[in-house]
């Protein structure tokens, strides 16, 4: 009798067993069938935007990862305003204009060195050209006679044709004694500053443009229209910014070489001053 009690439990545990793992079975194939369904990917695209706000993290999405950049964005708006800014000072009569083919006594030209820099400067074969060598770190300037402006337009071709790839050169304006703006390129980089009297304020530090050609001419142009410096290179506008410290001065040209021992011999050609 007790071996056939213990028979009979066995059997029904073992019934059990089976039936415990057939359920399971079913129930793994039946999460497989959800899966190939499209009800998981549903339920996760509902809850996924519910999910994000309320633990504030961003969403990452790949769609659009190679559209434009916050760079190429800017330069796409500043080729649309280029052309209308252009068309500002388009008709402006020119107020000066120099070749650099004969100095009538308007331009320093000159030999010498002192602590900064060895110089030669002249007008040789039609162009404005600066010989340096630096003694230290320098940046050297010279303007001509001319009225002091508060509007204008600017513009001057520049090329560094020999020494360190990366000496600087370019256009001063609104030149009031030791007062003014400093536009320039070095390389392929562009900057702006301000003077101030114990040296410079930094406008725009130093920039890469794709637009500057290294070891060629570059036309350097700068519009001024009231607190307004829009900067120009090879006739595309690349920056633009509101300043009100020098209200007005002249137009200048100036070098510079950022360590003793560097050279440089760079030219200016084909100034034009033009004002409203």
């Amino acid at each position: 009798m007790k071996d056939r009690t213990n028979r009979r439990l066995l059997i029904i545990f073992g019934l059990c067993f089976l039936l415990s793992f057939g359920a399971i079975g079913i129930g793994f194939l039946g999460i497989i069938g959800l899966l190939d369904s499209g009800i998981v990917a549903t339920v996760r695209d509902w809850i996924e935007p519910i999910v994000s706000i309320r633990t504030d993290e961003p969403r990452v999405d790949t769609v659009g990862q190679d559209g434009p950049s916050a760079v190429d964005l800017e330069a796409t708006r500043l080729a649309e305003q280029e052309q209308s800014i252009s068309a500002i000072h388009a008709d402006w009569p020119t107020v000066f204009e120099e070749a650099f083919v004969v100095n009538d006594e308007v331009w320093p030209e000159f030999e010498e060195e002192d602590d900064l820099a060895k110089l030669s400067v002249a007008f040789v074969s039609g162009v404005y050209r600066w010989e340096a060598q630096a003694n230290e770190g320098f940046i050297w300037w010279s303007y001509p006679d001319m009225e002091s402006l508060t509007d204008f337009y600017a513009e001057v071709e520049v090329i560094q044709v020999d020494g360190d790839p990366y000496g600087e050169m370019g256009l001063l304006f609104h030149i009031d004694a030791d007062q003014f703006y400093l536009f320039e390129v070095s390389g392929e980089y562009y900057s702006l500053w301000r003077s101030v009297p114990d040296g410079w304020s930094e406008l725009i530090d130093w920039t890469t443009s794709d637009i500057i050609r290294p070891g060629d001419k570059n036309l350097l142009g700068v519009l001024m229209l009231e607190d307004q410096i829009h900067l120009f290179i090879n006739d595309q506008l690349v920056a633009e910014l509101s300043d009100t410290r020098y209200a007005s001065g002249v137009i200048g040209l100036a070098i510079g070489l950022e360590e003793a021992g560097d050279e440089g011999t760079f030219e200016f050609d084909n100034l034009l001053v033009t004002a409203p």
